[in-house]
């Protein structure tokens, strides 16, 4: 067997992030001129039957071979592989947009997996390789456009719809017209009826990921159709009227875009939790952009309970949004005349009695209304005092009210292996109440009251 034959491929995204800049997290490789008999005898390891994947015994790096998929059915799993005799160049015809279907030759040690580009004076940088970009893709990155490689394969996965939201979302690019017209096509004709929840919330977990505009995610997926077919709740907040004087967008959509835009390096739980904070706007509101009240927070945990696919959410990403909804509004009291007792029972309630496992939740709140009180603002905002001082001194004080309550701990109650474990609490509650009030006394902080 003469493995001098056999040529092999760096693809897709290891390509375009290396120009782009960035370092490539894995290598996608694609083999030209194998079959999966020789695969095997070369030691590599096949991931099922009939999918030409390969894993190398060493590294475990994916390998696949050359290949053209033809469709047999409507799920994403229904194809059909080609393989045999297959050429890059049709391999690359296959894939999304242009901007994925880039290729560079490189070198493959069969025995430690050692992966080389080969380039042009041996040094390692994809600028001296020699790209095959048969669609424009280069200058689409330079461009900073999504673009279509090939209509008819697109369409066959209807996934391919929010994995161009997405990719705006993590790069920032454009969607070009003639691919969003596609995308509204595809969502048209029904095709997101297909897609199975996890993959959809998979998509949407990667487009919320720290550093990505996830905004963008979903004013590309409310242009071409599919926020309203996959997140419904999400796209009503666009038709909910906003007092422009408090919102300078118009609506409390793209209110919570702006939010978005303003926790853009925080932590996909943090994002998810400004996504939903005014989830239940468009009910509690009836169109009367003219009330701006606290709304009862117990019918909106109900709504996002009974309109959202939080069930399959990790736990981590529920929680944050169930307690942005409760209390994004009420942590703004305390300026307002809430006095020390409250306010330590809604942090408490908050991490579950001061469990510095639960101190996150805490954190994201405060992101969430900090991002809230300083999107879209306006001048009768700072007027009524929302400036970035307000926010700074909402986090100072509540991050150093749990901090002084967690340390403040069953045993420190006198005698109390003694005392009725309730009263023992409602003492223990006591005790950091005389304990905050000290501290907003020695600190100054003075309330409107």
């Amino acid at each position: 067997m003469d493995i001098n034959n056999l040529r092999f491929y760096i693809v897709g995204g290891a390509v375009r992030d290396a120009l782009l800049g960035k370092d490539p997290h894995d290598y996608d490789i694609v083999v030209e001129g194998a079959t999966p008999e020789i695969m095997n005898k070369l030691g590599f390891i096949q991931v099922g039957k009939s999918f030409p994947v390969f894993l190398h015994p060493v590294t475990h790096m994916e390998f696949a071979l050359c290949r053209k998929e033809v469709k047999t059915g409507n799920k994403h799993t229904e194809f059909k592989f080609i393989w045999d005799g297959v050429t890059i160049n049709e391999d690359l015809e296959r894939r999304d947009f242009t901007i994925n279907a880039l290729a560079v030759r490189c070198d493959v040690d069969i025995e430690t997996g050692k992966v080389t580009p080969i380039t042009s004076n041996k040094e390692k940088k994809i600028e001296n390789c020699h790209i095959i970009d048969n669609y424009g893709g280069i200058q689409d990155l330079r461009n900073n456009i999504i673009k279509v490689v090939n209509p008819v394969h697109f369409i066959e996965d209807p996934l391919r719809i929010l994995r161009a939201c997405r990719f705006a979302a993590q790069l920032g690019f454009y969607i070009h017209s003639s691919t969003m017209g596609l995308l509204q096509r595809m969502v048209n004709e029904g095709m997101l009826d297909y897609l199975t929840r996890p993959r959809i919330d998979n998509e949407t977990f990667k487009a919320m990921l720290p550093g990505c505009n996830s905004e963008l995610y979903f004013l590309r997926m409310k242009e071409c159709r599919a926020l309203k077919v996959l997140y419904p709740e999400i796209d009503k907040l666009f038709d909910n009227a906003e007092n422009i004087k408090y919102h300078s967008t118009g609506n409390t959509g793209l209110h919570t875009m702006a939010a978005l835009r303003h926790v853009q390096d925080k932590e996909i739980h943090t994002k998810f939790g400004v996504l939903y904070h005014d989830i239940y706007k468009p009910v509690a509101y009836n169109s009367d952009i003219n009330k701006h009240t606290r709304h009862d927070t117990e019918d909106a945990l109900k709504y996002f309970e009974s309109t959202t696919n939080n069930k399959i959410y990790p736990y981590k990403i529920k929680k944050s949004c169930m307690v942005a909804i409760q209390y994004h509004m009420k942590m703004w009291a305390l300026f307002d005349g809430m006095n020390e007792k409250n306010f330590i029972d809604i942090i408490g309630d908050i991490t579950r009695g001061f469990d510095k496992n639960y101190r996150y939740l805490l954190e994201d709140l405060l992101d969430v209304c900090e991002a809230d009180d300083s999107s879209d603002k306006t001048e009768a905002c700072i007027q009524k005092g929302q400036t970035k001082e307000r926010c700074q001194l909402l986090r100072k004080i509540a991050l150093e009210v749990f901090d002084l309550c967690e340390t403040l701990h069953f045993k420190d109650v006198p005698n109390y292996t003694e005392i009725d474990p309730l009263k023992v609490k409602e003492k223990q509650r006591s005790m950091r109440i005389s304990i905050i009030k000290k501290f907003f006394r020695e600190n100054n902080y003075k309330f409107n009251k």
